[in-house]
């Protein structure tokens, strides 16, 4: 037993002596803090030396923390970038020495003097000015004094739980510690030093008018790390999530998904599941359990009063800034009065994006409709439904009429393990977001979600990597850029033949609700009411114009499942022209002038697709 209590005794003098070479020979007094953003009292800063001793090889979600900071404008490697380039003017000012005339500037630009604590960089990277003294916003900025860290515990954990500053009423320690200097206070308004004029809606703009800026969870433990990296914190680095986001239809500003309404009121709280980041979350979460009365918009003090408005932020689909997905499973869809349910198929990663591209309302909606169809509103499948059409669940089917995928479809197995080399995050993912992102860091990007490139509406470029460069589209059947706009344009003229056949019927469509007018000028006094001389006809008529209403505002509706869309599309004109599914639609649309030839390319001259 002496023996090994003298082992014992070596081990702790050995780890006693590295932990005292990492930090100091004070332990804390507490390693486990509340509340997500307790100061450490008493804590000293001891240099980024230190923590780089011991955290070099530290890793989050798979990137290393000093790899990520040193590129980062916080470890101003290069040592050009303005706020701390030391050859725009004397050393003791931008320098950030401690003079009088650099005091105010040295707490957001090299606050801990660590631009003397870099002798790190001389053994673990090769770049010449990786060694040079610099200023920068080292670990203890941000985390406070390491003095007490030991090791173990405060700094860090799961939430980073340990900040600089501590957090105050309505706003957490890390909300508090990031905008001590990210703010619009300063002498500099450049967006990458500031939040105050991107970071804020406007409380009181009007609603329907464009969103001014970012919602922030100011009392939330993450209010900066839902959306950044915290160790990188670059937007403007070459593939930036963020970049690519603000120019795709998630963070637009001017979305009509995002500013139409104000959708945290009582009377939107069926759109809240979609249409705000917190409505979403609550739904992913726990889609049996979701109630809209949970959901809770923090970050506004008077709902009733306050009309900013909350985008699909970063959070809403990721559970961390490193890229944890939620996982609400498969989704089943709750269309009016249609039982049972439809449930789709579990599609990984995928699930995320069904939850909202599948509609409100599908062709069931319209069957089991008790209305009498001589004076019944026009019913909406919503938009960008792709998900359903993928899965042959959105349209209006007419009929005994098989609506089937053909065996040879491929589109719903894409991301899955039927599909093997095409990911492993389902269709969705697999499509809209494994494109390359290009050199301006926007235009492109799996965040922009877009699988292809458009050049005023002209597809120019396939860029998803499952469709063509090295996916499935290749060799014998090969998919080019002409080739997938000559599909579009066919598509849309098969589109434009079934808007010609409503109209013959007296069902003009106008692109606002409610769709359908009995003129071609719209007005909600001429919205259509008498579908038809009874309830079988009045159902086949909005059927039709279902269907075309569901199509029309889904822009990839050629690409998401073309034999669906094509025996939509067909039989609703079929139905149309002569009120009998008897293969017609060649006749009628070659009879029309001019006659709608790349209609019946695309649907098939010989008879129904």
């Amino acid at each position: 037993m002496k023996r090994h209590k003298g082992m014992f005794l070596l081990i702790a003098l050995a780890l006693t002596a590295l932990l005292a070479g990492c930090w100091g020979s004070e332990k804390s007094t507490s390693l486990e803090v509340s509340g997500g953003g307790t100061v450490l009292a008493g804590a000293t800063a001891v240099g980024i030396d230190k923590c780089h001793n011991c955290h070099a090889a530290t890793a989050v979600g798979g990137v290393g923390i000093f790899a990520a900071w040193e590129e980062s404008r916080h470890g101003n490697l290069d040592n050009t970038f303005d706020s701390w380039d030391n050859a725009l003017g004397t050393t003791n000012y931008h320098g950030f020495r401690t003079t009088s005339t650099s005091a105010s500037c040295i707490p957001c630009h090299n606050p801990n003097g660590d631009d003397v604590n870099l002798p790190f960089y001389l053994s673990t990277n090769t770049d010449p000015l990786a060694n040079t003294a610099r200023n920068v916003v080292g670990c203890e900025a941000c985390h406070g004094g390491g003095s007490l860290h030991f090791g173990v515990g405060p700094i860090g954990g799961p939430k980073l739980a340990i900040y600089a500053v501590a957090a105050s009423t309505g706003q957490s320690s890390q909300y508090n510690t990031c905008t001590g200097c990210h703010n619009d206070s300063h002498h500099d308004t450049s967006s990458y030093r500031i939040i105050g004029d991107t970071h804020t809606d406007n409380a009181s703009r009007a609603v329907g008018s464009d969103i001014q800026g970012y919602v922030i969870r100011k009392a939330s433990d993450t209010a900066c790390v839902d959306c950044h990296n915290p160790h990188s914190a670059n937007m403007s680095a070459s593939g930036s999530p963020n970049r690519q986001w603000k120019a795709s239809a998630h963070g637009d500003f001017a979305g009509e998904g995002w500013k139409h309404y104000d959708w945290k009121q009582s009377n939107r709280a069926s759109c809240q599941r979609c249409h705000t980041t917190t409505g979403l979350i609550n739904y992913l979460t726990s889609p049996t359990t979701y109630a809209p009365a949970n959901n809770v918009f923090s970050w506004t003090s008077n709902v009733t009063t306050d009309n900013s408005s909350e985008m699909l932020y970063c959070y809403g689909c990721h559970t961390n800034y490193y890229g944890g997905l939620r996982d609400p499973g498969a989704i089943t869809a709750s269309y009016t009065g249609v039982s049972p349910e439809p449930v789709f198929p579990d599609v990984e990663g995928s699930n995320i994006c069904m939850a909202c591209h599948t509609g409100r309302e599908n062709g069931d909606s319209i069957k089991v409709s008790t209305a009498r169809f001589d004076n019944a509103s026009f019913i909406n499948s919503h938009y960008l439904t792709a998900g359903a059409t993928l899965f042959t669940t959105s349209g209006y089917e007419y009929g005994t009429l098989s609506y089937a995928n053909a065996s040879s479809f491929k589109h719903d197995k894409i991301g899955l393990t039927t599909a093997p080399g095409t990911g492993s995050n389902g269709p969705c993912v697999g499509c809209h977001m494994t494109s390359p992102t290009d050199a301006n860091d926007q235009t492109q990007g799996k965040h922009r979600f877009l699988p292809v490139t458009e050049t005023a509406g002209v597809i120019t470029a396939i860029t998803s990597a499952n469709c063509a460069s090295s996916g499935c589209h290749t060799g014998a059947s090969a998919l080019t850029a002409s080739g997938l706009e000559t599909e579009k344009e066919y598509a849309l003229n098969a589109l434009a033949a079934l808007d010609n056949q409503l109209r013959v019927r007296g069902f003009y469509f106008v692109n606002s609700h409610p769709y359908f007018f009995t003129v071609p000028t719209g007005g909600s006094a001429n919205a259509v009411k008498n579908w038809g001389a009874d309830n079988t006809i009045g159902k086949q008529n909005m059927g039709a114009a279902f269907n075309y209403n569901l199509l029309a505002h889904d822009p990839g509706f050629f690409t998401h499942n073309p034999l669906y869309v094509k025996r939509l599309i067909y039989d609703s004109i079929d139905w149309l022209d002569n009120g009998a599914f008897d293969n017609s639609v060649q006749t009628t649309l070659t009879a029309l002038s001019p006659a709608f030839d790349d209609a019946l390319t695309y649907l098939g001259p010989s008879g129904r697709p």
